[in-house]
């Protein structure tokens, strides 16, 4: 399929969530935590949110520290890039965060209560 994206869906993901996209890293909110994949590697990674939010305030840094005044035409797109991809990020942290973290209690219980549960009823035929 050359040309042609096709919509991922990763294990996990509920409808609706977020994805944040850097260069080619993923990056979505899933039971609470940070999920990142590499699509060309493939190499996957749990971030637990304080850990991201330092990575995304650095890169944030990073990216006011740098003079607009004298950004040129790459310079430039790369500080939009950054800057999209940080307002991302809020709104994947957010949504971690509305989750819940794994090791709170109530966030358990609410993934369970949420879980799909197929029921096989019987017909008159089953003996």
């Amino acid at each position: 399929m050359i040309g042609k994206k096709r919509a991922r869906r990763f294990v996990g993901m509920q409808d609706g969530a977020k994805v944040a996209k850097l260069n080619n890293t993923l990056f979505w909110a899933e039971r609470g935590l940070i999920r990142a994949e590499d699509e060309k590697t493939g190499r996957y990674e749990i971030i637990g949110v304080r850990s991201f939010l330092i990575r995304a305030k650095a890169l944030s840094e990073m990216n006011m520290n740098s003079s607009s005044r004298r950004d040129s035409g790459p310079d430039r797109q790369m500080r939009e890039i950054i800057n999209d991809f940080l307002s991302d990020v809020t709104v994947v942290v957010k949504q971690a965060q509305e989750q819940g973290m794994p090791s709170d209690a109530s966030a358990r219980r609410d993934l369970v209560r949420r879980r799909v549960r197929t029921v096989w009823m019987g017909g008159s035929q089953m003996v």
